[in-house]
């Protein structure tokens, strides 16, 4: 009976002593389980919708200048790179030796025909006291009829000699015009205020490369193509941020100046589809810098960020709160230290944040940063992130 007894309190004590140490156990496993986890408070936040373009900055004004074969040799180039210039500045002149002398001849020849005319109309002007005399000598009528006949062919003569001669002065005072314009013509002169850029001189080149080439100084321009995708959602006067590609951590403020409604490269013969490729279009567009840019050249290429939207404080969420689960969107709520999976419904995003349309309310507790060993009624201990 005693050994019954003693085997009963071992059983009862060793259970007892099981016990506690499964307990043991359990509160150091969900010591464990409640792991530090930092967290985001649902708040309203500003959004900026963006499309991202790429483009060149060109000068906002530019001038390229050619030799002109017509207009002869060049004499001198009246400018050097990096020389301020007005509109009007003379930047290049050409010879006037042949202009010249072909100017003297013409006055030589005017002269000598206004000689001729001279002449001419003296004789018109003694045809008739010359007849009234031939006729005072003649007494036959049919002598003094022939008298008048030739003298009215004599005076014929002398009127188409006449308008003959008139005629070369006018051609001649033309052409005298036309060549004095071509030596005005021959410095020419910048049409625009800027700088000269670039000068490059070849003698045999008269059309392919410009022999001056003048950019303005004020703020560049840039131009870029975006897609028929984004073509409904930029529009004339949204802000713009230009960033160039070499230029590591600049920026420049800027705004859209023009959209093209016609496609780069546009053909009515273009098809939907090359092959099994969809075909996207492109269509251009200007945008003009606010801000000075003297670090920026010409044919820099950049990336133009265009905010299509105006801000707007929408509840919104870290993008990377947001899972993905069959399909869903899910985030991780917190209530009273314990996880909840939580089905939201997103809208539009920026940047950082994504728009929560539906499934949480400002205010609510998730986490920031889901991480895959993460479950739905896992303890945790939160950290607050907003």
């Amino acid at each position: 009976m005693k050994k019954a007894v003693v085997g009963a309190l071992v059983l009862v004590a060793v259970s007892i002593v099981g016990f506690n140490v499964w307990q043991l156990n359990q509160s150091s496993t969900t010591k464990q389980e409640a792991v530090n986890v930092e967290t985001y408070r649902v708040e309203f936040q500003e959004l900026k919708q963006y499309v991202i373009a790429s483009g060149v900055a060109i000068p906002a004004e530019e001038e390229r200048i050619y030799l002109d074969s017509g207009l002869g040799q060049l004499e001198r180039i009246l400018v050097a790179e990096g020389q301020k210039v007005k509109a009007g500045t003379p930047v290049l002149r050409y010879r006037a030796d042949d202009i010249s002398n072909e100017l003297k001849e013409f006055e030589i020849s005017r002269k000598r025909l206004e000689l001729e005319l001279e002449e001419n109309k003296e004789q018109l002007s003694n045809l008739m006291p010359e007849l009234r005399q031939e006729l005072g000598n003649i007494t036959d009528d049919t002598q003094r009829e022939e008298a008048v006949r030739q003298l009215g062919r004599k005076k014929r003569n002398l009127e188409r000699q006449q308008a003959v001669i008139i005629l070369d002065i006018e051609a001649i005072k033309m052409q005298t015009a036309a060549l004095e314009d071509k030596r005005k013509r021959l410095v020419v002169t910048s049409g625009m205020k800027g700088t000269v850029q670039k000068i490059e001189y070849d003698s045999s080149d008269y059309s392919d490369n410009p022999l001056i080439y003048i950019v303005s100084d004020q703020n560049y321009k840039v131009h870029g193509t975006i897609t028929e995708f984004d073509h409904v959602l930029v529009k004339m006067d949204q802000k713009v941020e230009v960033k160039p590609k070499v230029l590591s951590g600049q920026a420049w403020k800027g705004i859209v100046r023009s959209v093209d409604s016609t496609p780069v490269g546009w053909s009515t013969a273009d098809s939907a589809t090359q092959g099994d490729k969809e075909v996207v279009t492109s269509y251009p567009f200007i945008v003009d810098l606010l801000e000075p840019s003297e670090e920026l050249k010409s044919g820099y290429h950049v990336y133009i960020d265009i905010e299509v939207e105006p801000n707007e404080r929408r509840l919104a969420v870290p993008h990377g709160a947001i899972l993905n689960e069959e399909g869903q969107e899910v985030v991780l709520l917190v209530r009273e230290g314990i996880i909840q999976k939580r089905q939201v419904t997103t809208g539009r995003s920026s940047d950082n944040w994504k728009e929560i349309v539906s499934g949480l309310m400002e205010g609510d507790l998730i986490v920031s940063s889901p991480q895959p060993e993460m479950r739905e009624g896992m303890p945790i201990q939160t950290e607050d992130a907003a």
